[in-house]
């Protein structure tokens, strides 16, 4: 499993639930998984360590296997699309 890198840029800071946001991508070899994220912290938390919960969720889950994520894309096209094609 493979956590695309989240920057500061990426990660929203809502005040009104007081939640940092982010929609995290995780790679393996069944594809790409994309989870929208939301942790606690203040205003005042640093963007890293809202990052690194954000991935933490994210990696749980995925582990977890029956959560909602926002798009699954295939690392390669099917043999019958293919010859579609």
């Amino acid at each position: 499993m493979q956590i695309k890198p989240i920057s500061p840029e990426q990660i929203t800071f809502n005040p009104a639930t007081e939640m940092f946001e982010a929609l995290v991508t995780v790679k393996t070899a069944q594809g790409t998984f994309r989870y929208p994220c939301a942790v606690a912290g203040t205003i005042t938390t640093p963007p890293m360590s809202a990052a690194f919960k954000l991935v933490q969720q994210a990696k749980q889950r995925h582990r977890d296997g029956n959560d909602l994520c926002a798009g699954q894309m295939h690392p390669s096209p099917s043999k019958d699309m293919q010859r579609a094609a």
